[in-house]
C-alpha cells in the first residue's frame, strides 16, 4: 500500500503568500514547511529571510536575496531548476537536498556557506560574479545520472577558506575562479578535475582524492602555482603526486623499462625527494642484502653454525657488526674482512650492493635537502 503525501500542495501565488510570507520590523521573507509547490516562483524578490524545510518545489525557484540574513533549505527536493541572486549577509544552509539543476550567479554570500548532502540529476552551476567571503563546505556532493556534467565554477572568488569533502561526480570545474585563501579536498572521488585556468593565491591541498583522468597534469599545474606564491612544502607533494601518476602510467606500458625502474628507484628511496628516512631504510636493507651474503661465499669462515659456547657466540656478533659497519662505507676496501677472503663470486655480489647504497646515501641526502634553496 502506496503512503500518501501528508504534505500540503500549494497551486497559487495567493495560497502561497497567505500560508508562507511572514513580516515582521520592517523586513519580509518566508518560512515554507512540509509543503508541495505546484506554482513557479519567480515572484520572489528582495526578500530579508528564506526558511525551507520538507518542501518539493515542482516548478521553476528564482529568488534575488536583498541582504537576506539567514538562508536555510533543509531536506527539500527541486524537480526543476533554481536560480539565486543578490547579497546574503547571513549563514546560507543548503542540506539534504535533491535537485536538478542550481544556478547561482551575481551573488555575494557575506557569511558562512554550507552545501551538504546534495544529489545532483543535472548539474550545479555556480558563477558569473560569484563571492564566498565567509568559510564556505561542500560535503557529501553526488550525482544519480551518469550523463551528468557534475559541479562547474565560472568566475568564482573565495576570499576565505573553502573545503570540499565526500565528493563523488564525474567532473568538477574551476574557470577562471580565484582561491585567495586556503583551498581543502578530502575524500573524494573525482572522474576529472581542472583548475588550470584559476588564479591561486594561496594553498591547495588534496587528501584521499582519487581522480581517474588527468592527474598528473592536475599535479603538474599546483606544484608551479605553489612554487609561484612560494609554497615549497606544498610543491615538493605535489611533485611527488605528479611522479606517482606518472610511475602509474608507465606500468600499464611495455615500453619505458628504464623510466619504470628509475621511478621504482626513487620511490622506495626517497619518495620522491620527499622523505629522508626513507632513504636511510633503502640504504640499510640494500646493506643487509650486500653484505650478509658473502658471510657463506668466505673460503675459511670466522663462525661456525654449530653452537659452542656464549663467548664465542658474543665473539662472532661482535666481528660481524664490525664487518657490516665497514661495508655501509662504499669506499671500504675489497680486502675488508681482513685475514677471511671470499670466493670470486662474493666480490661480484659485494661490491654490485654496494653501488645501491651509495646511491641510497645520495637520495638521503637529496630528501634531507628538501627545505632547501631551489
Amino acid at each position: 500500500m502506496i503512503q500518501k503525501d501528508s504534505r500540503v500542495e500549494i497551486t497559487t501565488i495567493d495560497e502561497f503568500n497567505n500560508k508562507f510570507e511572514k513580516w515582521g520590523n520592517g523586513t519580509r521573507g518566508y518560512q515554507i514547511e512540509d509543503a508541495i509547490i505546484k506554482i513557479p516562483l519567480t515572484h520572489i524578490g528582495k526578500v530579508n529571510f528564506l526558511s525551507c524545510r520538507n518542501v518539493k518545489f515542482e516548478k521553476v525557484v528564482q529568488v534575488y536575496f536583498d541582504d537576506t540574513s539567514d538562508i536555510y533549505f533543509l531536506d527539500s527536493t527541486f524537480t526543476s531548476n533554481i536560480h539565486f541572486h543578490g547579497n546574503i549577509n547571513g549563514t546560507f544552509t543548503f542540506s539534504k537536498i535533491h535537485v536538478n539543476s542550481l544556478n547561482l550567479s551575481n551573488l555575494n554570500f557575506n557569511g558562512n556557506a554550507n552545501f551538504s548532502d546534495i544529489t545532483i540529476d543535472h548539474k550545479i552551476y555556480i558563477g558569473e560574479n560569484v563571492t564566498f567571503y565567509k568559510p564556505t563546505f561542500f560535503y557529501l556532493l553526488h550525482n544519480v545520472n551518469e550523463k551528468v556534467k557534475g559541479l562547474l565554477f565560472q568566475d568564482v572568488s573565495f576570499e576565505s577558506d573553502v573545503r570540499f569533502t565526500c565528493f563523488y561526480i564525474d567532473e568538477l570545474y574551476f574557470d577562471r575562479c580565484r582561491f585567495n585563501s586556503y583551498c581543502y579536498f578530502h575524500s573524494c572521488e573525482l572522474g576529472y578535475l581542472n583548475i588550470s585556468s584559476s588564479e591561486i593565491n594561496s594553498t591547495i591541498n588534496l587528501n584521499e582524492v582519487n581522480i581517474q583522468k588527468g592527474a598528473r597534469e592536475l599535479y603538474r599545474m599546483l606544484k608551479h602555482e605553489m612554487i609561484k606564491i612560494h609554497n615549497k612544502i606544498e610543491a615538493l607533494r605535489y611533485h611527488s603526486k605528479e611522479m606517482e601518476e606518472y610511475r602509474n602510467e608507465v606500468k600499464r606500458k611495455k615500453t619505458n623499462k628504464g623510466d619504470k625502474l628509475i621511478l621504482w628507484l626513487n620511490k622506495w628511496s626517497n619518495q620522491y625527494g620527499l622523505n629522508p628516512w626513507r632513504g636511510v631504510s633503502f640504504v640499510l636493507v640494500l646493506s643487509v642484502i650486500g653484505f650478509f651474503p658473502q658471510l657463506f661465499l668466505l673460503k675459511e669462515s670466522y663462525f661456525s653454525m654449530r653452537w659452542t659456547s656464549w663467548s664465542d657466540f658474543l665473539e662472532v656478533t661482535d666481528t660481524t657488526i664490525k664487518y657490516w659497519i665497514t661495508y655501509l662505507n662504499p669506499a671500504h676496501k675489497i680486502t675488508y674482512m681482513d685475514d677471511f677472503k671470499p670466493y670470486a663470486l662474493a666480490y661480484f655480489w659485494g661490491n654490485l650492493w654496494r653501488i645501491g647504497v651509495a646511491f641510497g646515501y645520495y637520495q638521503t641526502i637529496q630528501a634531507f635537502r628538501k627545505y632547501g634553496k631551489w
